[in-house]
């Protein structure tokens, strides 16, 4: 299985494998493959942290970081939102999905990104290091969104000193 930066050419396969993945995932809204749609056309678009895992040329899992912000009257602080991460029913609870967000974390690391956040399962992302994003101050614009579901992950110790306010988009 290899890990690597998506191309143009997977954008259809990877449309399609979103739709497929999350039709069997526990936390799902329907929208997931016009949301990566959407993300890769803005300007907030990383290409180099969009990923995805494959295994003899079938896509097995896929995995988004974009840029976002979270702002507190003039000051903003720049963060990335994970989104989606989507892993083939058949290679899920193999450690595929954590694969792809700790590579995808190093790469954004290298980058010089400090903070990630993403709207999903405590349980299960608490393993890379978040946290309810409002016990750190951070609040999401949708108030119909569960705030303890909206998490964020300091990249480096001191990302998270003095941040607070509102996350802009997502």
């Amino acid at each position: 299985m290899t890990i690597r930066q998506a191309r143009e050419e997977d954008f259809a396969d990877i449309r399609g494998f979103v739709a497929q993945a999350f039709a069997t995932a526990a936390m799902r809204n329907g929208d997931e493959p016009a949301f990566v749609d959407r993300m890769r056309a803005s300007a907030d678009f990383l290409p180099e942290l969009a990923l995805v895992a494959e295994e003899a040329g079938a896509i097995t899992g896929f995995v988004m970081l974009t840029r976002t912000a979270i702002a507190d009257g003039q000051a903003r602080y720049a963060a990335l939102l994970l989104a989606p991460l989507a892993v083939a029913l058949p290679y899920r609870n193999q450690g595929l999905g954590t694969r792809l967000v700790r590579e995808a974390f190093a790469r954004a690391r290298d980058l010089g990104h400090a903070l990630v956040l993403l709207v999903g399962d405590p349980g299960y992302y608490r393993r890379f290091g978040f946290v309810p994003a409002a016990d750190c101050g951070i609040r999401h614009h949708d108030a119909d969104i569960g705030a303890d579901r909206v998490l964020v992950c300091a990249l480096t110790p001191a990302a998270l000193a003095g941040v607070r306010g509102q996350v802009e988009s997502f």
